[in-house]
């Protein structure tokens, strides 16, 4: 059995099912995944067919490889639930790149032989081609790098914009802030307009909401995932300074 395939997680799609098993396709295997019934979860007086349909995407584990004729056998037994999670997660964002990658090559007129390549060169250099997609906003030279043609470089990234980036991440924080003095409630509004207007961008949004004072939500809220926790952390930072300055209260 080959080392590299043993123990291994695999995402699969079932393409048949029988009174013994199913037969699965993956793209991450050249050749078939059979599960066979003593692989799976299943009680004694019931069917494969209960517990599994064509068309069913699932995580599987390699038991053993026949090498000779490219079959895998695997089993849905004994697999961490946050590691077959993780694993469908990271196959779902690949299948989301290559689709996009096909598309653009696709409407630029380029060969569609160049997938494998590119995908190839993303994972040497960033990981993944998924992970190398979300560099793009940051380094526009990275779709040079992994061999993206010229001539698909505007189709690409307007793709991947649309896919990635228009799409909105958030991270939020119940505080307390409040003021002694007769003029709490102006200085509150103050300090809410200052932070939200003067701070929110194109690409960020911060948002100050009332839970029951002197309880507040603080949101902040922008389409840079690999940012949002920085961001978050300098605005509570700013809106604890703005309270204080103002002789308020403060409490996170």
């Amino acid at each position: 059995m080959s080392s590299k395939l043993e123990d291994e997680l695999l995402v699969g799609e079932v393409v048949e099912v029988g009174d013994f098993g199913a037969t699965l396709k993956s793209d991450e295997y050249d050749g078939e995944l059979f599960l066979h019934i003593s692989g799976m979860p299943i009680k004694k007086e019931a069917k494969v067919s209960d517990l599994i349909k064509v068309g069913q995407i699932l995580v599987v584990k390699v038991l053993k490889e026949d090498e000779q004729n490219r079959r895998l056998y695997v089993s849905t037994k004994g697999i961490d639930k946050s590691k077959a999670k993780t694993k469908i997660r990271k196959w779902k964002e690949r299948r989301k790149a290559l689709n996009l990658l096909e598309k653009a090559l696709k409407e630029s007129n380029q060969p569609l032989d160049l997938i494998e390549k590119i995908e190839e060169k993303a994972a040497a250099k960033y990981g993944s081609l998924t992970q190398a997609f979300k560099m793009v906003l940051e380094d526009k030279n990275v779709f040079l790098r992994i061999g993206v043609p010229i001539q698909t470089l505007d189709v690409l990234n307007k793709l991947i914009y649309e896919e990635f980036f228009t799409k909105s991440y958030s991270q939020s924080k119940t505080i307390e802030m409040f003021f002694l003095d007769k003029d709490g409630v102006n200085k509150l509004r103050e300090i809410g307009e200052k932070l939200c207007f003067h701070q929110t961008s194109e690409e960020t949004k911060i948002i100050l909401k009332v839970v029951s004072p002197p309880k507040y939500e603080l949101v902040v809220e922008s389409n840079k995932p690999r940012e949002i926790k920085v961001t978050f952390e300098k605005t509570l930072k700013r809106l604890e300074a703005l309270v204080k300055e103002k002789g308020g209260i403060f409490r996170a």
